[in-house]
């Protein structure tokens, strides 16, 4: 009898705390184990009962590209946490996810998972190309700014005592046409690599939300991203 009252007393020291529990499946959500995170998570829940635990395992099966489970817990989060600061994102994927598990049905997970259907996604590639485009946009503004610039040097040099104006000004209004294109195009390019730039950080955090961390006051939940 005092053996097994020893036994279960050691097994009852060692026994995971829910943080320890969250912690696990926070290290194998970063390295991509999506499955052992669901795992670890959701018996942080059970030892928890912390509904910022269903958000993060929500992602986890989003990630692992299990439409219906993913679906079931983000609802299951707003059901047991309404008033989350996660709730507008939960909601968010919630819209987005029900059309993709109906169609689950009818073409595996993987097809849909194929091409960047996510917002988050589409978010990036739309700054990406705009940053792209906007810094076309300046190389040709400098260019002909640049020529507008040589053209006027050209008349001023040979108006600087006298010139046959009707042989000049066909330059002159060639360069004053060129620098003001240049200047436009240099203002719309840097709008675009600016507009492209928070795209593009829209996206990242979209997509990279990352999970909460359980605790006695509740759950903190926070995000990451990089430009």
């Amino acid at each position: 009898m005092v053996a097994a009252i020893v036994g279960l007393h050691a097994s009852a020291v060692a026994a995971p705390t829910a943080e320890t529990l969250f912690n696990q499946g926070q290290a194998a959500y970063d390295h991509g184990d999506y499955t052992l995170a669901i795992d670890r998570w959701e018996e942080a829940y059970r030892l928890s009962k912390e509904p910022a635990l269903l958000f993060n395992v929500a992602q986890a099966h989003r990630l692992a590209n299990d439409c219906e489970q993913s679906l079931s817990s983000y609802k299951q989060f707003i059901a047991l946490d309404p008033t989350s600061e996660q709730r507008p994102l939960a909601d968010e994927l919630v819209r987005e996810l029900e059309p993709q598990c109906g169609a689950s049905t009818h073409a595996p997970i993987a097809d849909a998972s194929s091409a960047p259907s996510r917002l988050g996604d589409q978010l990036k590639i739309a700054g990406t190309v705009t940053v792209g485009a906007g810094g076309v946009s300046i190389v040709v503004g400098l260019a002909l700014g640049h020529h507008g610039q040589t053209l006027g040097d050209e008349v001023t040099r040979a108006c600087s005592a006298t010139c046959d104006w009707s042989a000049q000004k066909g330059s002159d209004a060639a360069g004053r046409r060129d620098a003001a294109i240049g200047y436009a195009l240099d203002g719309l390019g840097a709008a675009a690599i600016v507009g492209g730039a928070i795209l593009y950080y829209l996206g990242d955090r979209h997509s990279r939300v990352t999970v909460s961390r359980p605790s006695e006051g509740g759950g903190i939940v926070s995000w990451s991203g990089s430009w």
